[in-house]
């Protein structure tokens, strides 16, 4: 890569997306400044979560990174507070910067678990398109080639079921809901698959039948 440059597509929490322009010999401490940057958010609560794990090593670069452009990173951190917020908070007794930092550390946590979520969420809904993709296909690519992927895509599907079920929700409802609706939406998918094999194999009879 070099110095040759690298956009690189960002998600936050809101499914907001952007795009950002680095060089390759950016570390992801640099990064991580520019996303805080654009998104007014305080540098020292950024986080960066790239297929399902976060990213901690600063000291490295783009060029050793290697992201894929196509995959979004997710991003996770707290908005600078306007001036006139922070005023009024400094004037409020002791006990409530202690209540606050005790509901704000539990929600970071929650947020990076939404992220990941998200992120296999995200992965399983390319892979559904895939899915769709192989129905006007399986002419073009030829059996083996079709068997090939469509047996991918049922792969990577159960990779996600496996990943959501590694995500420790710790007895928070609203991730509960949110990672069972994305089980039952890749399992709607795995159904998708099923039903390309049973299509595949009744017209293999058919075909032998004439």
């Amino acid at each position: 890569m070099g110095n040759s440059e690298v956009s690189l597509t960002f998600k936050t929490l809101s499914k907001k997306q952007f795009q950002l322009t680095f060089n390759a010999s950016d570390t992801l401490e640099v990064v991580k400044e520019k996303v805080a940057g654009h998104e007014n958010l305080i540098p020292s609560t950024i986080k960066l979560i790239y297929q399902g794990k976060e990213l901690t090593e600063n000291s490295k670069t783009l060029q050793d990174l290697g992201f894929n452009p196509n995959i979004s990173i997710i991003v996770v951190g707290k908005k600078v507070q306007p001036q006139n917020v922070n005023n009024t908070t400094s004037n409020v007794n002791s006990n409530t910067p202690v209540d606050e930092n005790r509901s704000t550390l539990p929600s970071t946590k929650e947020d990076i678990v939404l992220s990941k979520i998200n992120e296999i969420q995200q992965r399983a809904e390319n892979l559904e398109k895939e899915v769709q993709a192989l129905k006007d296909k399986r002419e073009e690519l030829g059996e083996k080639k079709y068997a090939f992927e469509r047996k991918k895509c049922d792969e990577y599907l159960t990779r996600c079921l496996l990943d959501l079920d590694g995500i420790n929700v710790d007895g928070n409802e609203e991730l509960r809901k949110k990672r069972r609706t994305a089980i039952v939406f890749i399992h709607s998918i795995l159904s998708l698959v099923l039903q390309h094999i049973i299509c595949n194999k009744n017209s293999k009879h058919q075909e032998e039948g004439k």
